[in-house]
């Protein structure tokens, strides 16, 4: 969701009794493994007055974006992003919506599996690639795998609803259905690499993947020039990372506001402890 700037507060919705906690994504990151190095250097730079460094990352973030953006963009379907009429009188700003649930597999998360797969060699296209996944990106490893000629597996828990499990089925992916958790899922997936050669394609640690989904940050900037605020799903990090470098990289002085469950800030406790937490 973004907003354009308004008399009224930006996010009048987070100041009211909260039912979200969120991070608010001041810069932009390459890739979630050096997300909080980057941080820190980050902080360090502005208390000494220094901006060069945080520049030079915001640049390479951005060019990142940018290629994905000419790499994806004859594979995937371009959402609009539609003025609400009913949140901006709620928000008292103007209020958009970047509708990415009408993607061809249904979420953003095509973007960053196309972007990752189109860039595997014909080697690793052989080998076939792997991942686990909750849903949205396993349908979505198992669209771009299709597409580009190669074989998705695609580890889940008992837990994921059969209606998903179907689809990426039909879609073409061989599914491994272990154990009742995502890192259960995600031990198989590690085996698979290790053991058989499959090609990782992590549904949010990786640059490829990062790059991809940022690119819905380019077309909210092209859609809403002047953006105040915008509102990002935060669960892994993949999605509000890659927005915030296209963002930020186009706009420094919007913010990028991450928002989850407060029963389930997992990146939030991460960042506040500056390390890797069980949540």
């Amino acid at each position: 969701m973004a907003m354009r700037p308004s008399s009224k507060p930006n996010g009048t919705l987070l100041q009211q009794p909260a039912r979200a906690a969120y991070l608010n994504l001041m810069s932009p990151h390459r890739e979630l493994t050096s997300y909080l190095r980057e941080a820190e250097v980050e902080r360090i730079d502005s208390a000494r007055g220094g901006r060069q460094s945080i520049v030079r990352s915001s640049t390479k973030a951005l060019s990142e974006v940018l290629e994905a953006q000419r790499r994806i963009r004859d594979h995937i379907i371009e959402r609009p992003t539609v003025y609400s009429t009913g949140l901006s009188g709620l928000c008292g700003s103007e209020v958009f919506l970047k509708m990415e649930h009408h993607q061809t597999t249904g979420s953003f998360k095509l973007r960053g599996a196309t972007n990752a797969i189109l860039q595997l060699t014909e080697q690793e296209l052989s080998r076939g690639v792997a991942t686990a996944s909750t849903g949205n990106h396993g349908r979505a490893v198992a669209y771009a795998a299709r597409a580009a000629g190669s074989a998705a597996t695609i580890c889940m828990s008992k837990l994921v609803p059969e209606n998903k499990v179907s689809e990426i089925r039909r879609l073409g992916g061989d599914v491994r259905i272990v154990g009742s958790s995502y890192d259960e899922a995600e031990s198989e997936l590690d085996r698979l690499v290790t053991e058989e050669g499959r090609v990782i394609v992590h549904p949010s640690d990786d640059a490829a993947i990062i790059a991809g989904q940022g690119t819905i940050g380019l077309q909210i900037v092209g859609a809403v020039p002047n953006v105040g605020t915008v509102l990002v799903p935060l669960g892994s990090g993949g999605l509000s990372a890659g927005i915030a470098s296209a963002v930020k990289g186009m706009r420094r002085h919007a913010r990028v506001i991450g928002l989850t469950m407060e029963r389930g800030a997992a990146m939030k406790a991460i960042l506040c402890r500056s390390k890797s937490t069980r949540v």
